[in-house]
This record gives C-alpha cells, sequence and structure tokens, in this order.
C-alpha cells in the first residue's frame, strides 16, 4: 500500500474502544466531623466492567442505577 492509500485507510478506521469500568459508591451517608467537614460514608460499592468509554450513554447509566434500586437521579457526576 503507498502511502497516500494508507493515510486514507487510516482516516476511515473507526477510533479504538478505550474499556473503563464505572464504580458506584453508593448507599452511605454524608457525616459531618468535628472540623465541619463533609465526607461520605460508603455503604457499597459495585462496578460496571468493560464499558466502551466510546460508546457509554446516560440510558446504559440509568438503567444500572435501576438494577441497583435508585429510580430518581436527577444528576450525575
Amino acid at each position: 500500500m503507498d502511502d497516500q492509500s494508507q493515510s486514507s485507510a487510516q482516516k476511515h478506521c473507526p477510533k479504538k474502544s478505550k474499556m473503563i469500568t464505572l464504580v458506584y459508591h453508593h448507599g452511605g451517608t454524608l457525616v459531618t466531623k468535628d472540623d465541619g467537614e463533609m465526607v461520605y460514608k460508603i455503604r457499597e460499592i459495585s462496578e460496571q466492567a468493560n464499558q466502551d468509554a466510546n460508546t457509554l450513554d446516560v440510558l446504559e447509566l440509568e438503567d444500572h442505577h435501576k438494577l441497583l434500586g435508585y429510580d430518581n437521579i436527577e444528576e450525575y457526576w
């Protein structure tokens, strides 16, 4: 393959997938320490492994949250 054909082929190849693991810390409580700092005391940790970072969308996140028992998520961060 010549240089021009190779660069053209590279332009049309899909982006390589980056697989990630989503980690959910949930079911805990916010606690105010003696110095006034608020900290989150984790009760449960759930993972959603092998998620494609290029195609992950909010609907998939909502579906997983429902499986964890959370039906009304107001914001993601």
